[in-house]
């Protein structure tokens, strides 16, 4: 915002639009998937119509395709680094996809809407993304459109962007931290968004490369714990409806997820992401298997009424 309108004053202000900005955020995550539902129908058309103006003037400005695919980086990135900062991007919104696939219609619609929205939606924002950074030669999306002219644009993309993504992190987020601690979705929500804020007024941006190898490792472990539950220890069957019983805490899922990301970070062979997912699911079914027998490490139970 503050370099979008470098003299709009105090409500541009960097700590000033972190916080009216977390707000709106914060908005439509407390009013759960219908906010999130109603923001996603205005904002991802938005999206993908500014995504292809902005690429095809972007390349246009450079002097054609050509010309883009000729740019080489400033710094080089292996392969295995490459793979884990891509997977860091989404690792934490694909560990929890379910959060927002339970409310298809069937397990069609659920696998139609995750492959269309990850590898072709989301590739496609990826490349218009990396075209027009590599044309206009501006690391900041906002301000390569702002170069090229595209003020409203820039300003919507910015908002836009960052909103459909923030509400469903903090949505998630707020699922999690409710099913272990003894605190209302909507409280979680507000003292996260506010903590999220802060951080992010504090300039996590700045380290994102970083901040992104570190969810590349961490995160997949997660989703191995998932995997290796449904799959292989419940045989693709979860009980739901009244009556059924749910655990708080399961130790043995936390310490699995622990060793798994502790071995991405220390094993250099191979990618990260992959060894801390694999590692995962492996400890986690040996734990689950001998000392979990007998809801041994289970802290804390709930019955659906």
């Amino acid at each position: 915002m503050a370099a979008l309108f470098p003299g709009g004053g105090f409500i541009t202000s960097k700590y000033v639009a972190a916080a009216w900005g977390g707000i709106l955020m914060m908005l439509t995550a407390y009013f759960g998937y219908k906010g999130l539902n109603l923001l996603s129908y205005i904002a991802v058309p938005a999206i993908g119509l500014l995504s292809v103006i902005g690429m095809v003037l972007a390349v246009k400005g450079a002097g054609g395709m050509n010309v883009v695919m000729n740019i080489i980086p400033s710094e080089k990135m292996t392969i295995g680094a490459a793979i884990v900062s891509i997977v860091g991007s989404f690792a934490g919104g694909a560990a929890a996809q379910s959060d927002i696939t339970r409310y298809a219609k069937n397990a069609k619609t659920a696998w139609g809407g995750t492959i269309f929205g990850y590898l072709i939606a989301n590739s496609f924002v990826i490349i218009a993304g990396y075209l027009i950074t590599a044309a206009t030669g501006e690391s900041d999306l906002p301000v390569a459109f702002l170069a090229m002219g595209l003020g409203v644009a820039a300003l919507l993309i910015l908002i836009l962007a960052q909103w459909t993504t923030n509400d469903n992190n903090l949505y998630t987020a707020s699922l999690g931290i409710a099913n272990s601690l003894p605190f209302t979705k909507h409280q979680i929500v507000i003292v996260t968004g506010v903590l999220a804020t802060i951080v992010g007024a504090m300039g996590l941006a700045d380290y994102f490369t970083t901040w992104l190898s570190l969810l590349g490792v961490a995160i997949p472990p997660v989703a191995g714990v998932i995997i290796c539950d449904y799959y292989f220890l419940k045989n693709q069957k979860y009980e739901y409806g009244v009556g059924t019983k749910y655990c708080k805490v399961n130790i043995w899922a936390f310490v699995s997820l622990l060793i798994g990301a502790l071995i991405g970070f220390i094993i250099n062979w191979g990618i990260a992401s992959i060894n801390s997912l694999v590692v995962s699911v492996v400890v986690y079914f040996i734990l689950m298997k001998t000392v979990g027998k007998n809801n041994a490490g289970i802290i804390g139970e709930e019955i659906e009424e």
